[in-house]
């Protein structure tokens, strides 16, 4: 769980959100002596579960942006602005510039619209 909280900076009480420690718990014995990557995929797929818009489409939304005026203003090609909000491709893993064109199109902070892997 500590290795999951490092590596996604969610705090314990966000990760308790979508995977109360009951849960966690009831994880160890078929995870214990599994890679951490793997339980780490389980609770992205929690996160994912509990959260199934983006947080990149939820910021487009919540500013009342379309994809094609997103892509225009961010300068991103709009089949990559739809692989990020559908999860197809991480945004996370993407060049920083990108990243940091789409957040300031959103005029949002750039870990906003990350989401944890």
């Amino acid at each position: 769980l500590a290795h999951y909280q490092w590596r996604t900076a969610l705090s314990f009480a966000e990760i308790d959100s979508f995977a109360p420690i009951r849960e966690v718990i009831a994880s160890y014995v078929p995870y214990h002596e599994m890679d951490v990557s793997q339980f780490c995929e389980h609770l992205a797929g929690l996160y994912r579960a509990a959260h199934p818009e983006s947080r990149l489409k939820a910021a487009r939304e919540m500013r009342g942006m379309t994809q094609e005026e997103l892509s225009a203003a961010a300068n991103v090609p709009i089949r990559m602005l739809q692989h990020y909000e559908q999860r197809v491709k991480a945004l996370g893993k993407a060049a920083f510039d990108t990243v940091y064109r789409l957040a300031h199109a959103l005029h949002v902070p750039l870990q906003s619209i990350v989401e944890p892997s």
